[in-house]
């Protein structure tokens, strides 16, 4: 019999299917962050991710803050970089700054410095008076020395002291008192320290005071004197020469003797630089 015939191949498999379409999708960054991402769906159902959000830069140095120089920065403002700032003199503080979502975040501040210690003293006066605290604006107060006037005050600015006021020399008020026998002082009703007014002496006496004024008193120099008297007695009736002393001071007293054939006790006192005769040549 004739060979059989070989078996006929298998069917061919069927052709795979065309490959899905593939998908895309993007993503937009929140606020403070920058980058492109994407995501790609491929034939067997997974997605590849590109791109990245990440944290945004600092386009700028920090702006300017209120009694401070200029910022020092990095050369790259990255996020997280971080900037300092010196105080102006007169103010202290430690200001920085940090990048942060591509926006600034300033921390500390330049406040005006206070005072370190109390204000130096003052001419003429006690110690200041001030608060326990001596921040910027403080104020102290001082009261001038016996003899002396002023209402002196310091305030704190900027670290430093400024002190307006004095204690000055006090001006005398009124007239000085304390000189026997001088007429009215004539000084009027305020004389300011080293000023000096000058008094004479009522018919008399002789001599004069001066008045100078010093820490709100008056100093007195000179006084006024009871007269002498300028010459011998004028001659008496009936008596001879008047015997006197050598000087003719206030209270000196002079005699006389009656002429042969008078009698009597005749004597000549000076007094407010005239002569006062007792008794007579009879």
């Amino acid at each position: 019999p004739p060979p059989s015939p070989p078996p006929s191949p298998p069917p061919s498999p069927p052709p795979p299917p065309p490959p899905s379409a593939l998908r895309t999708c993007s993503a937009t960054c929140s606020a403070g962050y920058i980058g492109n991402p994407g995501a790609t769906c491929d034939s067997l159902g997974h997605w590849t991710v590109t791109g990245a959000c990440s944290e945004a830069p600092c386009t700028n140095n920090p702006p300017a803050m209120a009694n401070s120089g200029a910022w020092a920065c990095p050369s790259s403002l990255l996020a997280g970089a971080t900037c300092n700032a010196t105080c102006n003199t007169g103010y202290t503080g430690n200001p920085n700054a940090t990048c942060s979502l591509g926006n600034w975040t300033m921390t500390g501040a330049c406040i005006e410095a206070p005072c370190a210690d109390p204000p130096r003293a003052l001419n003429n006066s006690g110690a200041w008076a001030c608060p326990s605290s001596l921040l910027a604006g403080a104020t102290c107060n001082a009261t001038c020395n016996t003899g002396y006037t002023g209402n002196p005050d310091a305030m704190c600015s900027l670290g430093n002291w400024t002190v307006t006021g004095a204690c000055t020399e006090s001006p005398c008020v009124g007239n000085p008192g304390g000189v026997a026998q001088a007429v009215n002082w004539a000084c009027g009703t305020s004389t300011n320290a080293g000023g000096t007014c000058t008094t004479g002496c009522v018919a008399g006496f002789t001599g004069g005071a001066t008045a100078t004024c010093a820490l709100g008193q008056w100093n007195v120099t000179g006084a006024c004197t009871e007269a002498p008297c300028v010459e011998p007695p004028p001659a008496l009736n009936n008596s001879g020469a008047w015997a006197c002393p050598s000087s003719l001071l206030a209270g000196a007293t002079c005699n006389a003797t009656c002429n042969t054939g008078y009698t009597g006790n005749p004597n000549a006192t000076c007094s407010l630089g005239n002569w006062t005769v007792t008794g007579a040549c009879t």
